[in-house]
């Protein structure tokens, strides 16, 4: 029974946020979805890869991570949209990201893929098609559960439209190239 115990399969999901960098520098944030005790088996081979958390039984470190993706998705959108405000009303969007450092409204995606969506720079960490793939995804387990996540329905709409206009491939920072086309504005990029 002892040999049986010790090959017997066990379910324990345990996705990562934190992407190519987090990998590199074992800093991703580990969502683990199984019991407590396997959990606690594979936590310390989870720290040489980042900062686990189990956050339920087997299933919840995906349905974790799906909530982490709409988090993501919704927040490029907003990112994005406080950028082109600031911009076009005579601010400097670079300025801006420095005076909100440290403050409510900071984060790791307004200092990274705004910084990133100011400078042009839309070379694929995740993919656009990736972040509406897991939009619709969470958009999906919402209905099934009884949800209506409305912005999470928006954000939807900005990446297929953006998927549609040849920018599926680009990163999921893309909801700023498409905010430029439906405000008819280029990039400085363009421009020069």
């Amino acid at each position: 029974v002892k040999i049986a115990d010790a090959f017997s399969p066990r379910d324990l999901d345990a996705p990562v946020s934190g992407g190519e960098p987090g990998a590199r520098e074992g800093t991703l944030a580990i969502m683990a979805g199984g019991s407590k005790p396997d959990f606690a088996e594979l936590e310390p081979l989870f720290r040489i890869m980042g900062r686990p958390t189990r956050v339920g039984e087997a299933g919840a470190g995906s349905l974790v991570k799906l909530a982490n993706q709409v988090i993501v998705g919704n927040t490029i959108q907003t990112v994005a949209e406080a950028l082109l405000l600031a911009r076009e009303g005579g601010a400097d969007p670079a300025a801006l990201i420095e005076a909100l450092k440290g403050g409510f409204a900071d984060s790791t995606i307004l200092q990274n893929h705004g910084a990133r969506m100011i400078a042009g720079d839309f070379n694929p960490g995740a993919r656009s098609e990736i972040q509406l793939k897991d939009t619709r995804t969470a958009e999906e387990l919402a209905r099934s559960l009884g949800l209506e996540l409305p912005v999470t329905s928006l954000v939807r709409k900005i990446y297929e439209s953006l998927c549609r206009h040849g920018w599926g491939d680009r990163d999921h920072n893309a909801p700023w190239l498409e905010l430029l086309r439906r405000n008819s504005l280029q990039t400085p990029q363009e421009a020069s």
